[in-house]
């Protein structure tokens, strides 16, 4: 796989990342590819940080390839989310649950065209464009990126270039969310990222160190929307920078001890979108892993921060109510995910947290300082993925 392989977050890769290997062997083939991902979460949240809510559901993704040249494929296809229990979709881009208030309703399936190209330039360096291998395979930490979010949100589409050598695995990308046409009454949107990691450990060494670096930013604005009533231009970014180790175990399946301290900042340079205009935050965790088997102990605290993609109790503020900010939050985080192959292209998984947070003290506009008490968080899910190839045909002769 060319997706960088520090990329195992939360989520074992099994149930999220896709196969984008592109290799000589390849060429001439015309592939049907099926993705498609069950899931049940379950999220209860005691804070007022965020509601909780369910998300039962699949999102399914047939798509047909071809790859002319030995560095080259196309793909083609749909991106089809279903919700148990509903019918009716807002018209909108799907980033976490969209507001039902929608102009615009569509029935049966929220449905997104895929349309990618990639093209292999050189051994280390990818280009992807369109449709955008992106989501958890971008190896975000998770206060910048909600592992949720793989089954919630749009893919996304734009630019991106990777590149993988044994000192550097990187990435940039581009993901435009919203395009504009002249006099537009609604803004464009797009996010800007970058996710490296240094690895100056000598490939071969037992214990291998690497140096995370991260960057997210998102911007509103255009020069077309001439009918928008606030045409004010909005940008947010956060950055991450840190270190971490893993030591491998002799056992009789895969087993390794990892280790990760990681700080965060976040930065409004324009607009008013979030409470704060300056935050930072630090997280670390220990994680113990045994085949499939990943155990997790961490600790975030912060001041100010807003996580432009993580999940709502990464932030100072609460989602549901922008105005109820708090001092300086602070919680423990255990979490336990296995996943399982079930077979080729065939796979399940599972999921629980438990997060703690902490005494703290919050504001309200109208009552001022208040102080809240420990609270308990929680989610679990289960997880069916299928994802099968099918060689429809292979053509000979091709350049």
């Amino acid at each position: 796989m060319f997706a960088p392989s520090f990329a195992v977050a939360q989520s074992d890769s099994l149930l999220y990342f896709q196969n984008d290997s592109l290799t000589e062997a390849g060429k001439g083939e015309l592939r049907l590819h099926i993705e498609n991902l069950n899931f049940f979460r379950d999220d209860e949240y005691a804070s007022s940080f965020s509601n909780g809510y369910t998300l039962p559901g699949f999102f399914l993704a047939p798509t047909v390839s071809y790859q002319p040249l030995k560095n080259l494929r196309v793909e083609a296809g749909a991106h089809l989310l279903k919700y148990w229990g509903t019918n009716r979709y807002p018209t909108a881009y799907y980033l976490t649950l969209p507001d039902a208030s929608s102009s615009k309703i569509g029935h049966g399936f929220h449905c997104v065209p895929i349309f990618r190209g990639e093209l292999q330039l050189l051994p280390s360096l990818r280009v992807t464009i369109g449709t955008l291998r992106g989501k958890s395979q971008h190896g975000l930490v998770e206060p910048l990126y909600d592992e949720e979010l793989n089954l919630t949100a749009d893919p996304e589409a734009g630019l991106q270039i990777g590149f993988k050598e044994s000192y550097l695995e990187a990435e940039t990308w581009v993901n435009w969310e919203n395009f504009i046409f002249k006099n537009d009454a609604h803004q464009e949107a797009l996010t800007y990222g970058l996710s490296a990691r240094f690895k100056p450990s000598r490939r071969k060494a037992r214990v291998q160190w690497s140096l995370p670096l991260q960057l997210v930013f998102r911007h509103r604005g255009g020069e077309l929307d001439t009918q928008n009533p606030d045409r004010s231009v909005r940008t947010a970014f956060n950055a991450a920078a840190g270190a971490a180790v893993r030591i491998p175990f002799a056992a009789k399946k895969p087993a390794a001890l990892e280790v990760e301290a990681t700080g965060l900042l976040f930065s409004q340079t324009d607009g008013d979108i979030y409470p704060f205009d300056e935050g930072y935050g630090f997280y670390s965790r220990v994680t113990g892993c045994y085949d499939g088997l990943r155990l997790t102990a961490g600790y975030w605290l912060c001041h100010h921060f807003a996580s432009l993609f993580g999940n709502p109790m990464y932030n100072s503020f609460s989602v549901d109510d922008p105005s109820l900010t708090y001092s300086s939050p602070r919680f423990f985080i255990f979490r336990g995910d296995y996943a399982a192959p079930l077979g080729k292209g065939f796979a399940w998984g599972v999921h629980a947290e438990l997060r703690q947070l902490l005494r703290n003290r919050f504001h309200q506009p109208y009552e001022g300082e208040m102080s809240d008490k420990n609270t308990f968080n929680y989610s679990f899910g289960f997880y069916l993925r299928i994802s099968p190839s099918f060689l429809l045909k292979r053509f000979r002769g091709v350049l």
